[in-house]
């Protein structure tokens, strides 16, 4: 199964829309699910009648987002005899309220389109009550409060609206193509019950919000796989603006499984986490937020050690190695390099260390990938005629690749590499060789793989 990206990143993202189309009617609205599944294969469902894909694979192909945009046009009014509104942002939050008034957001101007827009747009209701009884009536005055009062103050989700009204997605999203879980029921004998189907749907999103809560994660987009008694199967994306709570999940599952009809009875439910965003992202003004006062932070880190001991603070810095997932590794903050910049009286510390540095023969070249997976995940690399792409001891690859396969298979449009890769080549029993590769697909992903033992899997993703 090949998942959707997170819409989180701050990429443009295209959101289209029937307006007034009833909730209670995802059977209809199948048909433009369809249609635009032709235009990108990462289609995510917001609701019945409101859907969202990335868009810059589209606008490549199409010649423009006012190409893409017509294109889109065209391909629902042969599937759909009511008004559509397309919105085109950097972000969700942004594309959404412009497929209100069918507008495309200028790329970097999400908060100033934002700004004078009511705080009633927001997607929390209770944070825009609030607001109003505080006496901020537009986006832009929220999005000027400080985060950290705005988290003293309206918790998490508050937090969570103050960076959609500064421009912002929710945060970098983490696991944007591999699903992260997976968790299944099967129903024997068959079900052809929603309300029975919805009662597994809620068991198996309660663990699954449990899960993540438990590692910091929250649930922003999931992926439903349904499959009837016959070996029928619906599979969708859904993304919401807002973390995904347990009733979301099940209304989603309900949405999915009365778009889908199925005409023998429900065997299996799967339910996978799709995009989690770290919830550690509230957080982020200690060194990269409105604070840049290093004595502040400082101060701060020392009351959280004198609480909970010297070590409890730690910092990623950079190291050297070969391998991108070994090149950050985690030292108590009192314990990070020291750095002397000639050019100031002050001592910094940059978070890396001397080794970062040095030449490491063998290492992948920059840019390294944005996201390095922790268990790389298998997938298939193949030529024209279907042969599986091998390398030689020269590293002389057997062919051009033509096709990457991770549960869907998308065509390669270039490429890079292979790069060798042998760690401990003078010692038999820890030798370890690799070759790396760089790819890139028709839907605009660029992909870091590797070869081992001769099975390609995915290392990571580009930005």
């Amino acid at each position: 199964m090949m998942a959707a990206q997170g819409f989180g990143a701050n990429r443009r993202t295209v959101v289209v829309r029937s307006p007034g189309w009833p909730v209670d009617d995802a059977l209809g609205f199948e048909p433009v699910v369809d249609a635009l599944r032709e235009i990108s294969p990462e289609v995510s469902l917001l609701f019945p009648g409101k859907l969202a894909f990335g868009a810059k694979g589209p606008t490549r192909y199409f010649g423009g987002e006012d190409s893409l945009r017509d294109e889109i046009q065209a391909r629902v009014s042969t599937v759909l005899n009511r008004p559509l509104a397309i919105g085109i942002a950097d972000t969700l939050f942004a594309a959404s309220i412009a497929a209100k008034s069918n507008l495309t957001v200028p790329i970097g101007k999400d908060s100033d389109f934002l700004s004078p827009l009511p705080v009633g747009l927001l997607p929390d209701l209770d944070t825009s009550e609030l607001l109003l009884k505080l006496g901020l009536k537009t986006i832009g005055d929220f999005g000027e409060l400080e985060l950290n009062a705005v988290l003293e103050r309206m918790g998490k989700i508050g937090a969570w609206c103050h960076r959609l009204a500064r421009g912002l997605g929710p945060g970098a999203p983490v696991g944007a193509i591999q699903p992260i879980t997976t968790l299944s029921v099967d129903f024997e004998p068959a079900s052809d019950r929603v309300d029975e189907v919805s009662f597994a749907a809620k068991r198996l999103a309660d663990e699954l919000i449990t899960a993540k809560t438990s590692q910091g994660l929250t649930v922003v987009g999931i992926y439903i796989k349904l499959q009837s008694e016959n070996g029928d199967e619906c599979e969708r994306t859904w993304h919401a603006q807002l973390p995904l709570q347990v009733p979301g999940i099940v209304d989603r599952v309900r949405w999915q499984l009365d778009s889908w009809q199925p005409s023998t009875g429900v065997t299996k439910l799967e339910i996978d986490a799709l995009t989690l965003v770290p919830e550690g992202m509230f957080q982020d003004t200690l060194v990269n937020g409105f604070s840049n006062d290093l004595e502040e932070i400082e101060r701060t880190i020392a009351r959280v050690e004198a609480l909970l001991g010297a070590d409890s603070v730690s910092v990623a810095i950079q190291v050297g190695a070969r391998h991108p997932s070994d090149m950050i590794k985690l030292v108590p903050w009192s314990k990070r390099p020291i750095y002397r910049n000639s050019n100031s009286a002050h001592t910094h510390r940059p978070f890396k260390d001397a080794t970062a540095d040095l030449p490491w023969p063998g290492k992948l070249p920059t840019p390294l990938p944005a996201l390095i997976y922790k268990e790389p995940f298998p997938i298939d690399l193949e030529d024209e005629v279907g042969s599986s792409i091998r390398v030689s001891g020269r590293a002389v690859p057997s062919g051009e690749p033509c096709t990457l396969s991770a549960g869907s298979k998308k065509q390669v449009v270039a490429w890079s590499g292979p790069w060798p890769n042998e760690e401990h080549w003078w010692e038999e029993s820890k030798m370890h060789r690799r070759v790396f590769a760089q790819v890139l697909t028709n839907d605009s992903t660029a992909w870091l793989v590797s070869l081992n033992s001769g099975a390609w899997k995915v290392e990571g993703l580009f930005d």
